[in-house]
């Protein structure tokens, strides 16, 4: 079946807005790609590039900020959030960059290797926190 035959390009493009060129595999699934369209943009010299597992930039070059906020998010599921210091950056406040992510995901869920990454139980939290360190480490 050739690639636009079955691909919802609008869907796929709203995602890709929205999310500032970051998509899940999940998400371009259900807007009709296929594992091997997947693939074959992933691939090395590709026009997409895997960010984390399941996570990908859909340009090359190197992510910004954002977008490795937004992979991070993707990657960790819903009801996750980023805090710490990514978090005060978001809302304004000026903070030494670390190039660490670090996120809330509910305690309930099973943890993920987000590599390299440091993962912990907050007292008096219903959450683990994940902190993601440089990507590219």
């Amino acid at each position: 079946m050739a690639e636009g035959m079955s691909t919802d390009k609008g869907a796929l493009n709203r995602i890709l807005s929205d999310q500032k060129l970051v998509v899940s595999r999940a998400q371009a699934l259900a807007c009709g790609m296929t594992l091997d369209m997947l693939r074959s943009r992933i691939r090395t010299g590709g026009p997409w590039q895997r960010l984390l597992p399941g996570v990908y930039l859909t340009v090359t070059g190197t992510p910004t900020r954002v977008q490795k906020e937004i992979a991070a998010l993707l990657y960790a599921g819903k009801d996750s959030a980023i805090t710490g210091l990514a978090a005060l950056d978001r809302h304004g406040v000026r903070v030494a960059d670390s190039g660490r992510i670090t996120l809330l995901v509910p305690a309930n869920r099973p943890r993920k290797a987000m590599r390299p990454s440091t993962c912990g139980q907050r007292r008096g939290c219903q959450s683990t926190s994940t902190t993601m360190a440089p990507f590219g480490s």
